[in-house]
């Protein structure tokens, strides 16, 4: 049906049950303003939802350093692990009623948090024994909280556990590998390089705009990671063609955040090169240059090989 079609087929039905314009405008903009109000009030159900999970978390945390002195072990534990475990329970019944959709992700921050420091704060006081073994206890509160966020993702698959989830996950296999002896570098290539499969691997689902998190923290810990490995060694200017590679992976995942962190890495590695080798020579710029040149000119082609060849 066309355009004229559909006017045509509108004014006969108008003419047919005696519907004026006036009418029909109320009831086009009335509709109009209805989705208007409706997505003005949950931007303002979100915004304020954040605010609340920021003020009750600043208010825990100031009564906390208020009376902390005061309290005994007992009511350390309760006052930090207890209300992070309360506010667990809450963002799960918050989940259930779907009358709080948007108070969820910030009660369950606030619970990861709560929760993880709580445990640090039980392991001190009544598991140190004044062994001040802080990476067994890291390893213990990374892995319970591991475990936590991820059975409860499974469950209710909200963007702010799968964050929590790769946050907690993250952070307890750096921990692990540290203690088995594994180099910072080698622990770094590995951690990215899992946040960015994990988050390639996800591209294509609704946790597009949390997985971004994981893109920036996965690319910097492996960037970093493989430069220490390559630094000083005759196969550096390989980190050169990893930074290539990393831009097409954005590319390919439709990632800015990637995309972002991959230029920086190739700029800085490009600078560090140049002032390590080239740094009295005028034919190094000017090289960057013409290659520069030459990669537009690959583009421009490659873009109209695209829509000339490819459908």
């Amino acid at each position: 049906m066309s355009k004229q079609d559909a006017l045509a087929q509108i004014t006969a039905l108008a003419s047919q049950y005696g519907i004026s314009v006036s009418e029909i405008e109320a009831a086009i903009l009335g509709n109009n303003t209805e989705k208007k109000l409706e997505k003005s009030g949950g931007i303002a159900m979100k915004i304020f939802s954040i605010l609340g999970g920021i003020f009750i978390f600043a208010g825990i945390s100031s009564y906390i350093g208020m009376f902390w002195d005061e309290m005994n072990s007992a009511m350390r534990v309760i006052i930090t692990l207890g209300s992070g475990f309360v506010a667990y329970l809450i963002g799960v019944t918050f989940f259930r009623n779907a009358r709080y959709p948007t108070a969820v992700a910030p009660v369950m921050l606030v619970a990861a948090f709560m929760e993880c420091g709580g445990l640090f704060v039980m392991i001190d006081e009544y598991f140190s024994n004044n062994s001040n073994n802080w990476r067994l206890a890291c390893l213990i509160v990374f892995g319970l909280m591991l475990l936590q966020q991820f059975l409860t993702f499974i469950s209710i698959r909200i963007p702010i556990l799968l964050f929590t989830t790769l946050w907690f996950g993250g952070s307890f296999f750096a921990i692990a590998f540290d203690m088995l002896g594994v180099p910072e570098r080698w622990n770094a290539i590995f951690i990215g390089l899992s946040l960015l499969l994990i988050a390639y691997g996800l591209r294509a689902t609704i946790y597009s705009r949390t997985l971004q998190l994981a893109y920036l923290a996965g690319s910097i810990s492996f960037l970093y990671g493989t430069f220490d490995v390559l630094e000083h060694s005759p196969f550096e200017i390989l980190y050169l063609a990893i930074t290539c590679f990393m831009i097409y992976m954005s590319v390919m995942a439709n990632s800015t955040t990637l995309l972002v962190v991959s230029v920086l890495a190739m700029l800085s590695y490009i600078g560090y090169f140049t002032a390590e080798h080239f740094i009295n020579s005028v034919g190094w710029p000017l090289s960057l240059i013409v290659l520069g040149i030459l990669f537009f000119i690959i583009s421009a082609g490659a873009v109209r090989i695209k829509k000339k060849y490819i459908k």
